[in-house]
């Protein structure tokens, strides 16, 4: 719809198969699935404003309104799931979070990244919680970049290098068993080496305790909005 004009224009003019609507209910009674990709806060009023058909599938992108909130709002449709998408689906990675498990709804967004599903809502804020790591991972990058860059190697090398690290570490987590991801930190330490000197003190300073508190804090959050 015309919600957010420029931004629709761009994805018709893009994708020949997009069609703008002037307004949400003449999207709805023309589609057999509703995406709702609004601020938490503006769900119930969105889909309190549309006729919405019984064997429509409802898909939500909106973090913490929970299943039973959206299947009230969007009554009588009863096919209702949760999803959380990140940025990097826009090139074909990363995952998708889903909630119920839904084949329809994993069949389209494995198209796009890594679809995981869950039954259980409290597992599906986990993977909320989770989500949040993005901008403190994002800002380990670049403070390694710039502490490089503070040192005297100019900008471009010093990104080089550590976005082909944080890339190539993140690869071998891929490619290795669930059972064995614990141990790959204690498998690149050797005594008094470089890595284990830096691993302590990170650990003396409480890194990873704050890592395990700060996820946590958002789980907490997550969980009091969606009670």
């Amino acid at each position: 719809s015309k919600r957010s004009e420029k931004r629709s224009q761009r994805l018709s003019e893009i994708y020949p198969n997009v069609r703008v609507v002037d307004q949400n209910q003449e999207l709805a009674e023309q589609c057999d699935w509703l995406v709702v990709s609004v601020l938490p806060e503006q769900v119930s009023e969105v889909l309190s404003e549309l006729s919405i058909r019984p064997d429509q599938k409802v898909v939500s992108l909106a973090a913490g309104v929970s299943l039973d909130e959206l299947r009230a709002a969007a009554a009588p449709a009863t096919d209702v799931v949760r999803v959380i998408p990140m940025p990097p689906i826009e090139h074909g990675l990363g995952p998708v979070a889903l909630c119920p498990p839904d084949d329809a709804t994993q069949a389209l967004f494995h198209k796009i990244g890594t679809c995981v599903a869950v039954s259980d809502e409290n597992q599906f804020n986990l993977f909320g919680a989770a989500s949040a790591l993005m901008a403190d991972f994002y800002d380990q990058v670049s403070g390694v970049t710039q502490w490089m860059n503070g040192k005297g190697l100019d900008l471009p090398t010093a990104a080089s290098y550590t976005t082909a690290l944080y890339h190539a570490l993140a690869d071998l987590t891929v490619r290795q068993p669930p059972e064995t991801l614990h141990t790959m930190s204690a498998d690149c330490q050797t005594p008094g080496g470089l890595n284990a000197q830096f691993l302590s003190r990170r650990n003396r300073v409480g890194a990873n305790q704050s890592l395990i508190d700060g996820l946590e804090d958002i789980l907490n959050r997550l969980e009091s909005a969606t009670d």
